[in-house]
């Protein structure tokens, strides 16, 4: 078995790879709704950012849960909701404070805008695997903890 094909069989390596299928999707669905709020709609931009990480945060919820990091049965709303919930505030917090600070400096163009978002997003891309990996989407039974 060659070493690329063991790595691409390790557990972690996989779920990094769902993990990035899942923002991908995600980040599809958000910048589409942004977008379209932003550029169709003539929606203020920090506010569409805002409405469309908060639907695509649904999604990112629900694929993570269930094929990255494969949990199954009911949702644990203090353990897994409420801490992926505070996840996603502060990656609003964050990728509005960017969107508004790009347009304040380089104006309000398509191109600030996603690039802006783009930036904010792919900083904390990182940061939230860790974090769902290690705190939020973890199997109880496995570590101990109930």
């Amino acid at each position: 078995m060659t070493l690329v094909h063991r790595l691409a069989r390790h557990p972690i390596i996989r779920q990094q790879g769902r993990f990035l299928v899942v923002a991908v999707v995600a980040a599809t669905l958000d910048f589409g709704v942004a977008n379209i709020l932003a550029f169709v709609a003539d929606i203020d931009k920090v506010i569409s950012s805002t409405i469309a990480l908060s639907i695509a945060s649904v999604a990112n919820f629900v694929l993570n849960r269930y094929w990255t990091f494969e949990r199954r049965g009911r949702v644990d709303l203090r353990r897994e909701v409420l801490p992926f919930a505070a996840v996603v505030v502060v990656v609003v917090g964050l990728t509005s404070g960017v969107v508004w600070l790009a347009q304040e400096w380089f104006g309000e163009s398509a191109l600030v805008f996603n690039a802006a978002r783009f930036t904010g997003l792919a900083v904390i891309w990182f940061v939230k695997f860790f974090v769902f990996r290690h705190l939020i989407f973890v199997d109880r039974a496995d570590t101990g903890r109930r």
